[in-house]
Parts: C-alpha cells; sequence; structure tokens
C-alpha cells in the first residue's frame, strides 16, 4: 500500500475500529483520536514517499517503534 493509500484507510476508520486495529489499551486512557492524528502525521511528515507497507498495520508497527 502507498501512503496515500494508508492515509486514506486510516480516514476511514471509526475510533472503536483504531482502538481494534492497532491494539490500544482503553484501560490506560489512551486516546484514539490523537493516536490518528499523530500517526497521520508520522505518514506525511516521516515516510518517503514513495515507501510501500503490506498494511495500515504494518505501517503503525514502524510509527510505534520510531518512539
Amino acid at each position: 500500500m502507498s501512503i496515500l493509500e494508508l492515509i486514506n484507510e486510516l480516514d476511514s476508520l471509526g475510533t472503536y475500529t483504531v482502538y481494534q486495529r492497532f491494539g490500544l489499551d482503553i484501560e490506560r486512557g489512551v486516546d484514539p483520536e490523537a493516536v490518528r492524528i499523530d500517526f497521520d502525521n508520522w505518514l506525511r511528515r516521516c515516510v518517503k514517499p514513495t515507501a510501500q507497507y503490506d498494511s495500515l498495520e504494518a505501517a503503525y508497527e514502524d510509527y510505534y517503534a520510531s518512539f
């Protein structure tokens, strides 16, 4: 998937889906909207435009590992 495809898919996710797809810990008070915004910014600013990922989850793993 291209970066544009990933961003479009991310934009279409609802709050509950963000929790499910990325395995966020609801008990720790993680804000899925904040995660979505930060992940979107990472995709737009930190990833090479020509990068390809197998899935949104694969891109999220790289995003998470960047911390």
